[in-house]
């Protein structure tokens, strides 16, 4: 077995623990908007048209729960230690445009500490780390732009112990909150560096929901199933158009909000279309779109797990070699020829009266190459719909998925 780089771009996942109390950190923080320049703006635009599409490409009839944020990060860190042609192709694909490397890196110094500050009700923690077999020496360039860019801390290990292992879980378990006690159970003799992101949503609704009763969801097949229902009638951001109608759920203060998106008709091909046709062009037009209304909200209470393999996908969306001997890589070692092997990401939602507990893990996986009344509107989730989690001064999209059954 040849030597192989593992980078775990890692975002919290769940281990059949209770769920973490919501945050409570006292009277609101004021919400003040996230300002951006126009290529910034261009930057996060991008990233989102991005995460739809990753989105609509998995989309297979089934529920599918992915983070945009997470695959960004993670494949942003591995990009910048992409040179040529597997650069380009990363870069177009996560939808960076003509961006440089330190372009994105400066965008998500910004980016990343602005989203975690937005809200002191609703919990937002992101962490990088490195670790390094102690025999490979990383390109100055590289280390020193993951720690300025991304804030990473770098470690030097001996591989060969069995305490490697146990040092990450522990590092993995803090920046979790004890929800992921063990990311990995070994690490492969042949590894020589493996890169770990950490992400935690906890959001608490503004506003809580009446408590559930028993109701019904119609799912994708037409089939009814029992379902515990929530609803609250307020003033929410309502939109109708581009053949959707999308209410605006908010967390906190409002810096957060869960987008929860209907098409206009009640059938199982109107999802299925209103799922290829959700381009961040039709989104963005919902979301300017928006205006208050007294509105009628009724939605399930659901907890979602998701699983999949990302390399077939993204490799259709624009970057092949990144995953095959044509990669390079160099910008990150001079001690080995790197390729991604593999792309896993793993997510989980749960959704209450209270609000919004939100998870993922990704794993980027790298070998050395071979060679009511009238004014009030009624919003009722029973049949399938697509759901994001959003900050709303930037549209950043953190997370989106779809509940079908």
């Amino acid at each position: 077995m040849k030597p192989y780089l593992l980078l775990i771009p890692l975002l919290l996942a769940f281990c059949g623990c209770q769920k973490e109390p919501l945050p409570d950190n006292g009277p609101d923080k004021e919400f003040t908007p996230i300002v951006l320049t126009k290529a910034e703006e261009d930057i996060n635009a991008g990233v989102n048209e991005f995460g739809l599409k990753l989105y609509r490409s998995l989309y297979n009839k089934e529920k599918v729960f992915i983070s945009p944020l997470s695959v960004s990060l993670a494949l942003s860190m591995t990009a910048y230690g992409a040179r040529g042609t597997t650069e380009q192709e990363m870069i177009a694909t996560l939808g960076f445009g003509s961006a440089t490397r330190d372009q994105v890196g400066n965008f998500y110094k910004k980016m990343v500490p602005a989203l975690i500050d937005a809200d002191n009700r609703t919990t937002l923690e992101i962490a990088n780390s490195i670790w390094v077999k102690d025999v490979i020496s990383l390109r100055p360039d590289f280390s020193n732009g993951v720690k300025d860019y991304f804030k990473a801390d770098i470690f030097s290990r001996d591989f060969s112990t069995n305490s490697l292992i146990d040092e990450i879980n522990k590092w993995c378990s803090d920046k979790t909150h004890g929800l992921i006690k063990k990311a990995a159970d070994n690490l492969d003799p042949s590894t020589i560096m493996a890169l770990v992101n950490a992400l935690y949503f906890n959001g608490k609704w503004s506003n809580e929901f009446d408590k559930a009763t028993n109701g019904k969801f119609t799912a994708l097949n037409s089939s009814s199933v029992s379902s515990k229902m929530m609803s609250r009638t307020g003033s929410y951001k309502y939109a109708a158009a581009e053949g959707y109608r999308m209410v605006s759920v908010p967390y906190g203060n409002g810096a957060f909000v869960m987008d929860l998106i209907l098409p206009e008709e009640a059938s199982a091909d109107a999802f299925n279309n209103a799922v290829k046709g959700l381009t961040w062009g039709v989104y963005s037009s919902l979301i300017n779109n928006e205006h208050s209304a007294e509105v009628c909200v009724t939605m399930p209470v659901f907890k979602m797990e998701y699983e999949n393999e990302l390399q077939d996908i993204l490799a259709a969306m624009g970057m092949p070699s990144a995953f095959g001997g044509s990669a390079n890589f160099s910008g990150i070692t001079d001690d080995a020829a790197l390729c991604i092997s593999k792309v896993i990401h793993k997510t989980l939602v749960d959704v209450d009266e209270k609000g919004t507990e939100a998870a993922a893990v990704t794993i980027v996986d790298m070998k050395m190459t071979s060679a009511g009344p009238s004014n009030t509107i009624y919003f009722t989730a029973d049949r399938p719909f697509i759901f994001a989690i959003r900050e709303t001064s930037t549209n950043s999209l953190l997370f989106i998925g779809n509940k079908v059954n």
